[in-house]
């Protein structure tokens, strides 16, 4: 093999593992930079044929003897040798060239542009690239099989994770595996917000998912290879939860899951809630309104488990995360409200929510006193009534009563309810607890079915208790069994979470925070604090003159610049991290308090540079170029990503030097060129 397995511990190697969910099957997670292997699971296992994961080098081939600008109408239905290769792609209205052949994995467009180029030059390619089971092909039938991977040649894991990384490092098809990863068959590869390349195989001798992440700048390549199923919808989720320990989030979150303690990609996190949490939701509209709550719930109570070394257990204390039970329906909720939350005072709610309220919903200070909000108050719930009362019923034996509360057990009543019916205090005979505390203990010692709800009666059979209630949870925040219902009665997410949370406003950034915009010639600061940022509008004034002279581009659009009170709106209205000093998108530029001069220039050059780039910029050209522009007395990369600014400076700085200044800056509305 070109690298050695090494593996290292950073907490992939969890990840990797749990991926699989006790699903037979291999992978390998290669570094691009190094080469080496930093996790894999059972990799040494015998090669098999690839299918469709071989296209890609299929296409170098093509490429390299000028053979790859075939457009044909695909007519899907192909037969090769007695083989039936249907293509599975959605009939398309335009031919299909080779962009399109890769992302949809077109069977007829890769098996004719084959018969263009010699079965020698199709297996010295594949030689190249460290395929050692390619046969050459004595027939023009075996060559289009040997195309399709379905005859006349074998790779394993750890050959197509090295081949996979020449693909990374040349960088040639990033865009076409980038949209094989966005709408064709490795859809299921995605984390959320983060875009990898990547591509699927199927043949009967297993399924293949192959690909790297980021997309744009490749750092980890992952294989996976099952003994059975199909790369799209098998061995692509297996690989989207790797993925997904990898993908670079600032923002991600920590969560226990079965001992190990994963650092997941924080929308990546918030679809893993909605697979374990919307069991009873059906519409999309309730899974968007549910995907809402989970990351609003999530940015609001982070670190709860931060004395154990993690953010959030996977359990119902916390939410329930199941990433390997994952929909492209919960996938396409988190999508369509990416970085929706739900505000209040300019912080996130605390967007609590529970299985089915029996139809009248809880104040939060009637269950956590030191909680007291204005838009998670005790209402009517007809949604919810509607579905019926949920009832349940529960004996538990005292005895096992006093081991799960820790304390003997006597006789059992309750002493306090809420205005809302609900159990506030119930007396144990020699203690009393709340409500609330009961139900949690005798969930987490002696199982969640038992005491479903606060709503119930109790009724002392001397050895034992027998419960009677309605609903299951605490009744705070959204009741799921009713947002359910009104999502299939066509009632929008917005109007979901409006009757929930009702004052609580939903944006992408924080809201309930008192703005004043003051205008000046070349910006605008739009401020909480209007007195202390007055001299923002001057100085971005001159800024934003020196920068338009510095670059040599005028603003399109007169910038804004936001600056935020204190460091915790920052990072909740713009879900960056707290060492970041700025944050520009469009022509918004987003500040911490007190950020200086240098700062400020370098998000004024940002915004500049952005509202003239052309499409497609990589992401180290936007960020690199500013670094070089503003020489030594710039701003600096910082925190965990400062190794990343500094790549990025000198990946342009060497260009600049090797082909003058002018000629990059002119690349910004023009593109990088081949």
């Amino acid at each position: 093999m070109l690298f050695a397995v090494a593996l290292l511990a950073h907490g992939i190697q969890p990840a990797v593992d749990a991926a699989f969910a006790n699903r037979a099957g291999s992978a390998v997670v290669v570094s691009v930079d190094t080469g080496r292997a930093v996790a894999s699971r059972h990799a040494n296992v015998a090669a098999a044929r690839p299918g469709s994961a071989i296209k890609p080098f299929v296409l170098e081939a093509l490429r390299e003897h000028g053979a790859a600008d075939a457009r044909m109408a695909c007519p899907v239905r192909l037969r090769i040798a007695g083989k039936e290769l249907d293509c599975t792609h959605p009939r398309l209205n335009e031919p299909v060239d080779a962009h399109k052949a890769v992302a949809y994995s077109c069977n007829n467009w890769f098996a004719e542009s084959s018969r263009r180029i010699g079965a020698a030059d199709l297996r010295q390619t594949l030689l190249r690239f460290g395929f050692t089971g390619v046969d050459l092909a004595a027939t023009d039938d075996a060559k289009r099989l040997q195309a399709l991977g379905e005859a006349g040649v074998h790779v394993t894991p750890l050959e197509m994770a090295s081949a996979y990384r020449k693909l990374a490092l040349g960088g040639d098809l990033n865009q076409d595996l980038t949209a094989a990863a966005e709408f064709g068959t490795a859809q299921l590869a995605s984390p959320v917000g983060v875009p990898v390349a990547a591509k699927t195989g199927t043949t009967s001798d297993g399924a293949w998912l192959a690909g790297w992440i980021p997309a744009d700048k490749p750092k980890y390549v992952v294989v996976v290879y099952l003994p059975a199923g199909s790369g799209g919808s098998d061995a692509a989720p297996v690989a989207r939860r790797i993925f997904a320990a990898l993908a670079p989030d600032p923002r991600g979150v920590k969560v226990e899951a079965d001992g190990a303690v994963l650092d997941v990609p924080f929308e990546e996190y918030v679809a893993g809630v909605v697979a374990g949490e919307a069991g009873v939701m059906r519409s999309a509209e309730s899974l968007k309104a549910m995907a809402v709550a989970a990351r609003t719930w999530a940015a609001a109570l982070r670190g709860r488990h931060q004395g154990d070394g993690f953010d959030f257990c996977s359990t119902t204390h916390c939410q329930e995360y199941r990433p390997s039970e994952v929909s492209q329906r919960a996938v396409a909720a988190v999508r369509a409200t990416a970085g929706e939350m739900l505000w209040w005072q300019g912080r996130p709610a605390f967007a609590y929510y529970s299985r089915d309220c029996g139809g009248m919903t809880e104040a939060s200070e009637d269950v956590w006193p030191e909680l007291k909000t204005p838009y998670l108050i005790r209402h009517p719930d007809p949604w919810c009534r509607s579905q019926g009362r949920n009832e349940w019923r529960a004996e538990i034996e005292k005895k096992a009563l006093s081991g799960a509360l820790h304390t003997p057990v006597g006789a059992v009543r309750v002493v306090a309810r809420t205005p809302s019916g609900r159990v506030a205090r119930i007396s144990l005979g020699g203690a009393t607890e709340t409500g609330a505390a009961f139900r949690f203990d005798v969930g987490r010692q002696l199982g969640w079915n038992l005491v479903r709800s606060d709503a119930f009666e109790v009724v002392d059979e001397g050895s034992r208790v027998v419960l009677r209630g309605t609903g299951a949870g605490h009744g705070v925040g959204m009741c799921q069994t009713g947002a359910a219902h009104m999502g299939e009665q066509g009632r929008d997410y917005r109007e979901i979470l409006a009757f929930y949370y009702p004052g609580a406003a939903l944006s992408r950034s924080a809201q309930g925070i008192s703005w004043r915009t003051l205008n000046g010639e070349r910006v605008r600061v739009i401020t909480s604090r209007p007195d202390a940022d007055a001299g923002l509008v001057r100085l971005g004034d001159a800024l934003a003159v020196q920068v338009e002279a510095r670059v040599g581009l005028r603003f399109r659009a007169r910038p804004d610049i936001q600056v935020y009170p204190d460091v915790a709106s920052f990072r909740d209205g713009t879900g960056e991290p707290g060492w970041v000093a700025g944050s520009t998108k469009g022509a918004v530029i987003r500040l911490q308090p007190g950020v200086g001069e240098a700062a400020l220039r370098h998000e004024l050059m940002h915004a500049l540079i952005g509202q003239n780039a052309a499409p497609g910029l990589p992401w180290w050209f936007l960020e690199g170029l500013p670094l070089c522009l503003e020489g030594d007395g710039g701003a600096k990369g910082a925190g965990p990503l400062a190794a990343e600014y500094e790549s990025a400076r000198v990946r342009v700085k060497r260009l600049i030097e090797a082909r003058g200044e002018r000629v990059v800056v002119g690349w910004v509305g023009a593109g990088l060129p081949r």
